[in-house]
């Protein structure tokens, strides 16, 4: 077990078996399992392991289990401005490409669900602090009512009377 650091002119372990002429799911399993840093990114290009599978990962079973395990953002950009879509779709490989595709949107739907819930989440909170507010207010009518009664007046004329003697007040 060790962090996996760039070792081999500047790639890691599991960039190069990504990269390599045959590479095989197990041994990518395998640097997963031994918790192998798969966010790095390739300091001269900043293409993250995701960028780099896309480019030259041969194998579609390593390329979907990186998308689908790597947690990283499908959407990010190296310094070139290519996304990972954008290097499937100039290398020609529609089964890479369609599988990215289909991860974004799917990505982007927990996004929106993620927004629903959270605009539902907030109405709830403003149902909440409007039915607060509304017993803060019944409770507040019910002590001025109490008040009213017992000056023998409605609850309108004793408002006045404090509106005046604020006024004054100041």
């Amino acid at each position: 077990s060790a962090p996996f650091k760039a070792e081999c002119q500047g790639y890691t372990p599991l960039q190069l078996a990504i990269c390599g002429k045959k590479p095989r799911l197990a041994i990518v399993k395998g640097l997963f399992a031994k918790e192998a840093n798969h966010l790095v990114k390739e300091s001269s290009t900043g293409n993250t392991i995701l960028h780099l599978a896309a480019e030259y990962c041969t194998e579609y079973d390593v390329f979907e289990y990186l998308v689908k395990n790597a947690r990283v953002d499908l959407f990010q950009r190296n310094n070139a401005g290519d996304t990972v879509l954008t290097i499937c779709q100039s290398r020609g490989d529609a089964k890479f490409t369609n599988l990215v595709e289909e991860s974004q949107r799917l990505l982007d739907d927990s996004a929106k669900k993620t927004d629903e819930l959270m605009a539902e989440l907030i109405g709830e909170e403003n149902k909440t602090e409007k039915a607060r507010a509304k017993k803060k207010e019944k409770k507040h009518r019910s002590k001025l009512q109490k008040l009213a009664d017992k000056h023998g007046c409605t609850i309108d004329q004793l408002e006045q009377v404090f509106k005046e003697h604020f006024q004054r007040a100041r």
